[in-house]
């Protein structure tokens, strides 16, 4: 809202790894039984009583062909949205706004890293602005969160810091506003 107070014209994608847009992977995926699952539980009582369910599952697969596939699968998944959907509205909008993108490959359990190093180098880099919280204060806003995967997380997003345009704390209340007066500057 702040960027279209400027005319600066802005679009927005999901851009997560949870839900594939392009490939029919998620069918795919059900196919497939983890070795683990874990995650923060809670209870949930039903006609018989109590049973534990997981709040946001984390599913751990120990095939090393699925962990050594899937950085391939994920890199087509993205440099498909890239092409689909980000590429052509860059071309209408001043600006895409998205979120995290491939990067969260380098958190996920299931992922052979040196795969996901070589995918990402020869992907599309867009500019991203990092918004970053201590994970004691992500865990208490998403409480579904574990704390050990919310510190993976920010330990994998450290790793990028040169594709930064900034990093912001998001405990500030002028957030947005520092957010709009940068992108105003390189538009």
């Amino acid at each position: 809202e702040k960027l279209k107070q400027e005319n600066i014209e802005t679009a927005h994608i999901y851009s997560g790894r949870i839900q594939f847009r392009m490939l029919p992977i998620n069918f795919l995926l059900k196919l497939f039984k983890p070795n683990k699952i874990e995650g923060k539980k809670f209870e949930v009582k039903d006609a018989e009583g109590k049973k534990e369910e997981f709040a946001r599952e984390v599913r751990i697969f120990n095939s090393s062909l699925l962990n050594n596939i899937a950085p391939f699968v994920y890199y087509v998944e993205y440099l498909l949205r890239y092409v689909v959907q980000v590429h052509p509205k860059r071309i209408f909008n001043d600006v895409v706004i998205t979120d995290r993108g491939y990067i969260d490959l380098f958190a996920s359990p299931n992922m052979n890293k040196k795969i996901c190093r070589f995918c990402f180098m020869i992907l599309p880099k867009p500019k991203h602005i990092l918004l970053w919280n201590y994970p004691e204060v992500l865990a208490e806003r998403r409480p579904e969160f574990r704390i050990e995967d919310l510190q993976k997380q920010l330990k994998a997003y450290d790793r990028f810091s040169e594709l930064y345009l900034m990093k912001i704390k998001t405990d500030q209340h002028s957030i947005v506003e520092v957010i709009a007066q940068k992108i105003e500057k390189m538009v």
